[in-house]
């Protein structure tokens, strides 16, 4: 069984195409689908409340991030393996049976993680995911590239060993836990399976905090071992520290030079 939550607020107009995603993938697997509402204003719960017979449970409530309900909302799950899947992104129709079917060909792996592809708010692929070599801790550590979550289902009974979602986290809390699960064991990497589709729009939150996401995401794998001198420290460093700084000048330097008048034929 499946447990997979969703944390929403104000998710409109793409939590219905999340939730249709969900019911469709459930067929032939149980899935608990539970849907965590942080008080949404814009016709979310009414969308919800009237839309039940898609089968998952609404928790309305205030909370004070994404990571409090996801934490809330691994508490209520039941499944066997977890995931969440995010108001604006999609789960692949066959994705929960492939995953189901990986899972039971091996005890070894804390986790199945597949590819996704990217697509915008009108739904157009603009372009796919890249998978690891593997889902080793050394892998995870040496690749700047995560795993994509919603992509990522991983097993209850390991997630009840480790810390789990880290409160304090509002951009990396995906590869906090996936560092944590790697060090209880592999992640099993599904290449050539695309199991969700990862939507990119101008409201999604690491869109408009891409500085504090490198920032959030350099600290964490430090935490769990990557080098200071590795090049993925140095590439997060810049862009979460360096670019964010130099960022003032160079739309000086832009209008400074958009001032300066052409000269033609050498007057």
């Amino acid at each position: 069984m499946f447990s997979i939550i969703t944390p929403v607020l104000n998710g409109m107009p793409y939590l219905p195409q999340a939730v249709r995603s969900v019911a469709e993938a459930s067929e032939g697997v149980v899935v608990q689908h539970i849907i965590m509402d942080g008080g949404s204003t814009d016709g979310t719960l009414r969308w919800l409340e009237d839309n039940q017979d898609y089968g998952y449970e609404i928790v309305s409530g205030k909370d004070s991030s994404q990571s409090e309900a996801l934490i809330k909302g691994f508490e209520r799950a039941h499944g066997r393996y977890l995931a969440w899947l995010n108001a604006d992104d999609l789960l692949e129709p066959d994705a929960l049976a492939k995953v189901h079917r990986a899972f039971s060909t091996s005890d070894a792996w804390v986790a199945v993680s597949g590819a996704a592809l990217v697509i915008n708010g009108e739904n157009e692929i603009i372009g796919s995911t890249k998978a690891l070599p593997n889902g080793e801790l050394s892998s995870l550590l040496g690749h700047l590239q995560n795993i994509p979550q919603p992509s990522t289902f991983f097993r209850r009974d390991i997630y009840n060993l480790v810390a789990g979602i880290n409160l304090n986290l509002n951009y990396a809390m995906d590869v906090d836990l996936w560092l944590q699960l790697a060090k209880h064991g592999p992640i099993h990497v599904m290449k050539n399976e695309i199991l969700s589709r990862v939507r990119i729009h101008d409201g999604a939150k690491t869109v408009n905090n891409q500085d504090a996401t490198a920032r959030e995401d350099l600290m964490v794998r430090l935490k769990h071992g990557m080098s200071l001198t590795s090049k993925n420290s140095l590439h997060l460093s810049k862009r979460g520290f360096i670019y964010p700084c130099l960022r003032p000048f160079q739309k000086l330097a832009k209008r400074a030079l958009a001032k300066t008048p052409l000269k033609h034929n050498g007057k």
